[in-house]
């Protein structure tokens, strides 16, 4: 009796061992699986994350134009705004024909100038 005990209780732990063999081996399916999806999403975070750092860098360079823009902006309003003052104070004044000629022609050199700037 004690010998069948022994035999039966072999066998019942040669089966739990074989489910438990057989649970462990479907543990490991499962996992490669999530292993594997994760590296999936892994990978598109990181396409994500690197579109995301390069159109920000784009995003910079185009504010540093914009701002060196407003400076060359600024910069020509302000040379419009002094050649029309020039040109008001050249219209007010009654100085011989010849200044008046001469300042024009200066004040047209800066203008054609300025819309050089303008056109770059």
């Amino acid at each position: 009796m004690p010998e069948e005990y022994t035999d039966r209780f072999q066998t019942e732990v040669i089966n739990s061992l074989q489910k438990l063999v057989a649970k462990s081996i479907e543990h490991d399916k499962r996992f490669d699986l999530v292993d594997e999806q994760f590296r999936i999403i892994n990978g598109q975070t990181r396409e994500v994350a690197s579109k995301v750092i390069e159109i920000d860098k784009r995003l910079t360079v185009l504010e540093a134009k914009l701002d060196l823009m407003e400076t060359k902006i600024e910069r020509i309003e302000s040379e419009v705004k002094q050649i029309r003052i020039e040109l008001d104070e050249l219209n007010q004044r009654a100085d011989s024909f010849f200044e008046a000629r001469d300042r024009i022609d200066e004040l047209e050199v800066r203008v054609f100038q300025l819309e050089e700037k303008l056109s770059t």
